[in-house]
């Protein structure tokens, strides 16, 4: 989403217990998974409602919370697409299949 597309590949530092070629499971810690659903979904939402609030106060009626809520949802995207490059995320090697 938002132009975003998934590494081919994925480095990540090792213990030295694994070779090239073995097979094991990656995570992401809980609080990486949260921010980033809320920088994803949660300030379009935001700046859909604000919008739409602001539009109401401002012009009135269903048109001014038309006009708000479009302004405020292109605000909502851009500020989570500036947000984004911010976002850190570190996945972590937690366990290899022995099989």
């Amino acid at each position: 989403m938002w132009g975003w597309s998934p590494p081919s590949s994925l480095r990540l530092r090792d213990s030295g217990r694994h070779r090239a070629g073995d097979l094991v499971s990656v995570s992401l810690r809980n609080r990486h998974v949260f921010r980033g659903a809320l920088l994803m979904h949660g300030m379009p939402w935001a700046g859909l409602l604000a919008g739409t609030v602001a539009g109401v106060v401002m012009l009135g009626g269903d048109l001014g919370a038309l006009f708000g809520a479009v302004a405020g949802l292109s605000l909502g995207v851009s500020a989570g697409r500036r947000l984004q490059g911010r976002l850190r995320v570190s996945p972590e090697l937690v366990k290899a299949d022995d099989s």
